[in-house]
């Protein structure tokens, strides 16, 4: 419901945001993030923060500040369900490139300051500022990241052999699947640029 609201607000189009709402709802990808209890995580966290995105739509629309107030305080909730909610900033900003409005910079701090909240918060409960470190390199992460991507866009058109964890396995340049991933990355990039102006539906959702 939350994916078909925001697409309505976002596009304008009633087809378009049922499709996409229904796809995101029946697709067999998601089952690998939530079949297992602790995946509870990434749901709460995609609740929280599109519910925040949209009610920040929606108070900067209606220029109501209390729409906006719900909306950082729903980011919060989403920054306690799961740590990847810190990208949120980025996808306000995101929507305001993409849709050309101008972005009053003072509507970030609100959200930088839950930030920095949950970090002072984290340091004292967890006395650690950063998640635990893998014990493989950054270098040693990459080829995992661009074989990730590989992986993901075979599984949005053959969701087969899902699995709720990969393992640690430490990933080579040389397997093939990075330099697709690589070559996914850069082509997504590409369009991105090419269709930044002229096609807002296409850049938005690359960038998202």
């Amino acid at each position: 419901l939350l994916i078909y609201w925001l697409i309505i607000m976002l596009f304008k189009d009633n087809i378009l945001a049922a499709l996409a709402a229904c796809l995101f709802t029946v697709h067999p990808v998601h089952v690998e993030a939530v079949a297992y209890i602790s995946g509870r995580a990434d749901l709460l966290a995609a609740l929280f923060m599109l519910i925040s995105l949209i009610l920040y739509i929606k108070g900067s629309d209606t220029k109501n500040p209390w729409l906006y107030l719900a909306s950082v305080l729903s980011y919060a909730a989403a920054i306690l369900s799961r740590e990847n909610s810190l990208i949120f900033p980025i996808l306000i900003l995101l929507y305001h490139y993409s849709f050309k409005i101008r972005f009053p910079w003072k509507k970030l701090v609100p959200y930088i300051g839950v930030i920095m909240l949950y970090a002072i918060a984290r340091i004292w409960v967890l006395k650690t500022s950063i998640p635990a470190i893998p014990s493989t390199t950054f270098f040693e992460r990459v080829p995992g990241f661009l074989i990730a991507m590989c992986n993901y866009m075979r599984l949005l058109i053959a969701p087969l052999n899902l699995h709720m964890e990969y393992g640690n396995t430490v990933m080579r340049f040389s397997d093939p699947r990075a330099f697709v991933g690589l070559v996914i990355i850069i082509g997504l990039l590409a369009l991105a640029v090419i269709k930044r102006k002229g096609d807002t539906l296409i850049f938005f959702s690359i960038g998202w």
